[in-house]
């Protein structure tokens, strides 16, 4: 609903949890919206802002998820809060 945006390639599922992207395409009212419908269907989520990370173009540039609790991550999001517990 506007004036929220968002990519697809701004948004990961590990497990029952979604990773949201902060980007050029989506931007932080479309985040809150989509974590609002997320969180009544029981799943969590949290943002992490992208737009000043060069050479990302959204958040799964830069991650993707592979299961068992683990992420491939590049260099520009390693020690990230939000990616700790991975």
């Amino acid at each position: 609903m506007p004036p929220g945006t968002l990519d697809g390639g701004d948004s990961c599922q590990v497990e029952r949890h979604f990773l949201i992207g902060i980007s050029a395409r989506t931007n932080v009212e479309g985040a809150r919206q989509l974590a609002a419908i997320l969180s009544r269907h029981g799943f969590s989520a949290e943002m992490i802002d992208c737009r000043s990370i060069p050479g990302l173009l959204h958040l799964k540039s830069g991650l993707s998820y592979l299961g068992e609790n683990t992420l491939v991550v590049s260099q520009e999001l390693v020690g990230h809060p939000a990616l700790k517990k991975y």
